[in-house]
């Protein structure tokens, strides 16, 4: 893979303006849709919010099984591996350490006129804590967003995790697969995270089969899990249908080639291929 080194002040200029034009219908379409779900959740509420996470996530949720109770949260935190609670009993006091230096003093005083003056810092009453869960889990998230936010006294702190489909991770996925070395989201050296063992294996094994790409849909229709074929050969499966299809593609060259059409049922399609991969 070649690499471009763009030291100009002129052409960095020019680099950045591609990239924007190129981004800035897809960031308008992708704006429109989540305005549309933005009023449909104003207008419906949790109705509307069961639904899109049965149409997105493919999860059955009601308003029994949305929150995860507190026997079921111990239960799952038995389970945890030993080395890994220690882990993040050691990170929580660190942060917890860090943050109580951040809190700011409330100060008062009468100025040469009378006038008393200052500052007071209340809590917020709540907040509400997205802890990334999908295709890869971030415990960190709880710590870096919750800690804080109980230092400074919040009385009320709720945490929502998107509902995984078991289904849809039968076939794993991990960061490398998604195309996040080329985009300077990795690092080998450090680091804790979900995958990160096989993740390194794979680079240092130079053992790479497979990446998630974009499809653009030339004919028919496509849904989730179809395959995709080369002729009589299987390439790949889709992971994702509506609105931006993807699909986990068989990628073992960079001699793959883009230019063709492969088949799913009755359909065709193209695989995209990002101009930064």
């Amino acid at each position: 893979m070649s690499i471009k080194i763009i030291y100009k002040d002129r052409d960095i200029k020019k680099f950045i303006f591609k990239l924007i034009s190129q981004n800035k219908f897809l960031n308008i379409k992708v704006e429109r849709e989540v305005e549309k779900i933005f009023q449909n959740i104003q207008a419906k509420g949790d109705k509307a919010l069961f639904n899109y996470a049965k149409k997105f996530d493919g999860c059955k949720l009601n308003e029994k099984n949305i929150v995860i109770n507190k026997n079921k949260i111990k239960v799952f935190a038995k389970k945890c591996p030993k080395d890994i609670t220690n882990a993040l009993f050691f990170s929580a006091s660190r942060i917890k350490k860090f943050h109580l230096h951040q809190i700011p003093k409330n100060y008062k005083y009468k100025d040469n006129k009378g006038v008393i003056l200052g500052s007071q810092w209340k809590p917020i009453n709540s907040i509400g804590v997205y802890v990334p869960g999908g295709t890869a889990s971030y415990p960190s998230s709880i710590l870096m967003s919750s800690i804080p936010a109980k230092i400074a006294g919040v009385k009320k702190i709720v945490m929502v995790i998107p509902q995984k489909n078991t289904n849809k991770l039968k076939d794993k996925i991990f960061g490398i697969e998604c195309n996040f070395e080329e985009l300077n989201a990795i690092d080998f050296k450090k680091g804790c995270y979900v995958g990160q063992e096989n993740t390194s294996r794979i680079k240092l094994k130079n053992k790479l089969t497979k990446r998630l790409l974009p499809v653009k849909i030339v004919e028919g229709k496509i849904s989730e899990g179809d395959s995709i074929f080369s002729e009589d050969s299987e390439i790949g499966k889709v992971l994702i249908s509506e609105n931006y299809p993807f699909a986990v593609i068989k990628y073992t060259s960079e001699k793959f080639d883009f230019n063709s059409t492969f088949k799913i049922n009755n359909a065709k399609v193209k695989i995209i291929k990002p101009n930064w991969l």
